[in-house]
């Protein structure tokens, strides 16, 4: 119910009092009515009051009435009159008690033993004199609201401060006062329980608090772990010269640094908000102690898990949701445990209170509930006078959580290292594997096994003994049995469409994934039992940019010069840092992929001059021309085992095709020199006809160049043609013969590729189709031709040769490889 608008009057005169409260003249109002109307307008604000000039309500009472009425009262209660103190005079009336003796019904007799009422005569007459002697004006009523617990008190001190200092004068009378001291009464031991579980409840909401910050900030570290190794820039500073623990300790000491700012944001809040239960003089150090010790122990704990994860953001959400669920529900329930007034279930919470000490997360928010229980228990005593001192680091209180928690850290970052290094596990990965068939590999290749295994390829920088991938069991192996040496100074090309396992090679020479079976040596180490050592003896370029978001070009190339041992385009770049400091083996793999060809001929350039002064190189490429002009030898794999081996001559030699003509027509006699051609050399074909430019195949076998060379000459006679050049047959042709007998793409080969990090989940590679090629016979290698070392080639006025094709669906090399 609400009282209408207005309903309390005017607005009551006010002035400020001199201790800043505001005093309302309420004189002439009903004080009662006013009070109560004007309540939701003074809620808790209005805490009392006084009224001056107030008569004393005792000095227009009538006392004879009272007198009377308290008469009648005492005989009804006693069942007697005055007749039955007759006999008693008027000095015992006033001054002793006497006994009277009734005969009840049944003759026997009770006695009673009264107060004479003469007493209470004296009382009413002495309170009716001091009444009449009180009809003055000067009495004052103190108003006072009983929701405010201590407002009687304050008001009736206010009041006892208005007579003292009107006792002085206005210089002086500030200086004196009365104070008032409110002391609570002690907690009952109901009282102190609640009180107890209350403050208890609390402790457990700071804990909690400081948890779910805390959980989110060492899972945060393994983002850019993931990152790193997902890109392979973690494996490309191995692969530089940084060893395993040099990383592992420096991202340690980082992360440690990042996140002692998080902790120390913990810390300024408890002491903006004056918790003393943590940033007292004597807690504080138990504090600063628990919170280093959980980023010590809980970010190593984090870094397992970087080699499991290939997305970060699911490992960010993983492992934070598991540092919340460990750290709130070890906490909350060794909490509930404990309050609940069972003898077993007590038991099974100190048993759980020792189970969960293995949690960093329950070590953190169980060390803060017994600090702020023992501040709690502190504070108690202290009110009763005793004071309550604990050790902080007791080993029942938080000694326990923090040798814990150090030892934890210890450990989990030695499992990581563990994990890294994988001491013995490298050779128990070796599996048992069937000796590999010799019957169907090419000549080449077996006396380049034959080679390696006798031991005659000792000296070579890099030796190869049956090397061997095999990612999932029942699979064909990506690698099979590869023998191979390379020596010092030479240029090896390594040539095989997606999936032949060039790839997966490399990452076994490398170090970045284990080998299957076999083994190889770089500079006399072995790759298996000294991956260390090995690493820093090699220069290397990925096939994807292994290089950092966050750093720019020449960021990268300076970290990368710092190192011990030894980055524009990323692909520029890739390349760079695997030729920093001179190592003396470079893997590249695809280096020139996405790069201009002024870029291109500027790395062949260095790739040559490196191994003209001793370097060697082994590269993987597409490119046919590139391999033309940087390798000494080459072979192409199939399958993961190579089909062909030798140098560049050789190869064409063996495997080509035989010779192309192209010739370029005077206008309108391009029929007339095709018909000469036809006449001419009629084992020849036609490949390519555009406009006045035409390309002649012609077999290598009953081919005399001599006489081919007659005919151009006489046709240029002729003034039938323009220019002409014949040219043996290409590395391209030669690539796509032995390409066509790749077999669907190994799955697991390209898994063990990277992929973007948003595409990585969902995209699925499929190899090329097989493709088919008219089966050649093999014949004896031709004569030595006449011309230059890299074949015959003789021509006037040199023509840009046409773009190698195939017969089926005219695919190029370039377009091998179907997504």
């Amino acid at each position: 119910m609400e009282c209408p608008s207005g309903a309390t009057g005017p607005a009551p005169a006010q002035a400020p009092g001199a201790g800043g409260e505001l005093l309302l003249n309420v004189t002439d109002r009903n004080v009662s009515d006013w009070l109560v109307k004007s309540r939701p307008e003074f809620y808790k604000t209005r805490w009392g009051g006084f009224t001056f000039g107030y008569n004393n309500p005792f000095a227009t009472a009538n006392f004879s009435r009272y007198r009377a009425a308290v008469r009648r009262i005492g005989e009804a209660l006693l069942g007697v009159g005055r007749d039955a103190l007759l006999n008693v005079t008027d000095d015992q009336l006033r001054n002793q008690t006497y006994d009277i003796s009734l005969n009840d019904t049944d003759g026997q007799k009770d006695n009673f033993t009264y107060v004479p009422f003469g007493l209470v005569d004296d009382a009413f007459d002495k309170l009716e004199d001091f009444a009449k002697n009180s009809e003055i004006l000067d009495n004052v009523k103190i108003w006072y609201n009983n929701k405010g617990w201590a407002s009687s008190v304050a008001y009736m001190n206010a009041f006892n401060n208005m007579l003292l200092r009107s006792r002085f004068n206005s210089s002086v009378k500030r200086w004196y006062g009365i104070e008032a001291i409110n002391h609570p009464l002690n907690f009952t031991r109901g009282q102190l329980r609640r009180e107890l579980s209350k403050q208890s409840g609390i402790s457990l909401l700071h804990a909690i608090c400081v948890i779910f910050a805390l959980s989110f900030v060492p899972a945060s570290f393994t983002l850019f772990l993931i990152e790193e190794r997902q890109c392979k820039a973690k494996h490309l500073q191995f692969v530089s010269g940084v060893r395993p623990i040099v990383y592992w300790v420096a991202e340690y000491m980082w992360d440690m640094f990042n996140y002692l700012i998080s902790a120390g944001l913990c810390v300024a809040i408890f002491l903006a908000f004056g918790e003393e239960a943590y940033v007292s003089e004597r807690n504080l150090p138990g504090l600063l102690l628990l919170l280093v010790l959980y980023g010590w122990s809980s970010i190593p704990l984090m870094y397992p898990a970087s080699f499991v994860f290939t997305v970060p953001a699911s490992a960010f959400v993983t492992l934070a949701c598991a540092n919340l669920f460990i750290g709130i529900v070890t906490t909350i329930a060794t909490f509930v445990l404990e309050i609940l007034n069972d003898e077993q279930l007590q038991m099974i919470a100190e048993i759980l209170k020792k189970v969960f000490l293995v949690f960093p997360h329950y070590c953190l928010g169980r060390g803060l509930m017994d600090m702020a229980a023992n501040q709690l228990r502190a504070d108690t005593l202290a009110e009763f006078g005793f004071s309550a001192k604990r050790d902080l680091f007791e080993w029942t209180f938080l000694g326990r959580n923090l040798f814990c928690m150090l030892i934890q850290g210890v450990l989990a970052f030695l499992l990581t290292l563990l994990i890294e290094y994988r001491p013995g596990c490298r050779r128990r990965q070796l599996m048992p594997m069937a000796p590999i068939s010799t019957d169907d590999m090419d000549v080449d290749v077996q006396r380049e096994r034959q080679r390696v295994l006798s031991g005659r390829a000792d000296k070579d920088i890099l030796r190869v003994f049956n090397l061997t991938k095999v990612y999932k069991k029942g699979r064909l192996p990506a690698v099979n049995h590869l023998c191979l040496g390379v020596r010092r100074g030479e240029c090896f090309g390594l040539l095989g469409v997606n999936g032949a396992g060039k790839t997966s090679t490399f990452k076994m020479l490398t170090g970045d994934t284990t080998i299957s079976y076999g083994d190889a040596f770089i500079c006399g180490r072995s790759v298996i039992d000294d991956p260390v050592r090995v690493r820093q003896q090699i220069g290397y370029c990925p096939q994807f940019d292994a290089l950092d978001s966050l750093l720019t070009g020449r960021e990268h190339i300076e970290f990368y010069a710092r190192l011990p041992t030894r980055a524009a385009t990323s692909a520029k770049l890739s390349t760079a840092i695997a030729l920093i400091g001179d190592p003396p083996l470079v893997f590249l793999d695809e280096p020139t992929s996405g790069m201009d060809p002024a870029a291109r001929r500027l790395l062949w350039t260095c790739v040559s001059d490196m191994v003209r002064q001793g370097c060697s190189v082994v590269l993987t490429s597409h490119s046919m021309e590139e391999c033309e002009a940087l390798c000494t030898r080459l072979a192409i794999m199939v399958n993961g085992q190579f089909k062909c081996l030798g140098s560049l001559q050789h190869l064409k030699s063996r495997f080509g095709d035989g010779y192309t003509v192209t010739l370029r027509a005077h206008p309108g006699q391009l029929a007339a020199v095709e018909r000469r051609l036809q006449e001419s050399l009629p084992q020849g074909e036609v490949r390519e006809k555009h406009h006045s430019q035409v390309s002649y195949q012609l077999p290598s076998v009953d081919l005399r160049l001599a006489g081919v060379f007659q005919l151009l000459e006489g046709l240029r006679a002729e003034r039938l043609v323009e220019d002409y050049s014949l040219n043996q047959t290409t590395l391209d042709e030669v690539f796509v013969r032995f390409a066509g007998e790749q077999t669907e793409m190994l799955e697991d080969e390209v898994a063990g590729s990277r992929l973007s990090l948003n595409d990585q989940s969902t995209r699925r590679f499929r190899g090329p189709k097989k493709v088919r090629f008219p089966a050649k016979q093999e014949t004896p290698a031709p004569a030595a031709p006449v011309g230059n070392a890299d074949g015959p080639t003789a021509s006037s006025e040199l023509l840009p040769p046409s773009p190698p094709t195939v017969d089926v669906g005219q695919v190029r090399l370039t377009d091998i490889t179907a997504v």
